[in-house]
């Protein structure tokens, strides 16, 4: 009988840490939420400013204020496989980099670009405000002259 009760402790031991990973890379689920830009080590010509809102697994909108006075936002799907975040905006356009990710204390680092002059963009979560919500021009299948963030 003591042999069977050592042999199950063992077992459940080893069904315990079995279970256990040093795997900190983030999730999809990290990213779901919304997300303001605090700082783009990117060319930018005028006053920027931008949102990510991660609405689930797949699907973003982006708010942006890039060269224009008016928020504009874009629908998007993305991939993120845990190391790389890749998108197509609503009318088919890729987005113009596939991004590396970190994800910590509540800050999103993207970094992203050809090798030597690589963009590194810092967001916070954040919530977006109803006025940039509701003054966006929604740029969903429109072949807009604005930059794009993303």
């Amino acid at each position: 009988m003591r042999k069977f009760l050592y042999s199950a402790c063992a077992i459940l031991s080893l069904c315990l840490f079995a279970g256990c990973s040093d795997d900190d890379t983030p999730t999809s689920n990290e990213l779901v939420g919304e997300w303001h830009l605090t700082e783009w080590s990117g060319a930018a010509s005028g006053a920027f400013d931008a949102y990510i809102h991660f609405l689930d697994a797949s699907r973003c909108e982006i708010y942006q204020k890039v060269d224009s006075p008016l928020w504009q936002r874009y629908n998007a799907t993305y991939n993120f496989d845990g190391e790389t975040l890749t998108g197509i905006y609503a009318d088919g356009q890729p987005w113009g980099s596939s991004y590396s990710v970190t994800v910590g204390n509540k800050e999103l680092t993207l970094t992203g670009g050809p090798e030597g002059n690589q963009e590194v963009s810092t967001y916070v979560r954040e919530e977006i405000p109803a006025s940039v919500k509701n003054s966006a021009v929604d740029a969903l299948g429109t072949r807009s002259e604005q930059r794009r963030l993303l």
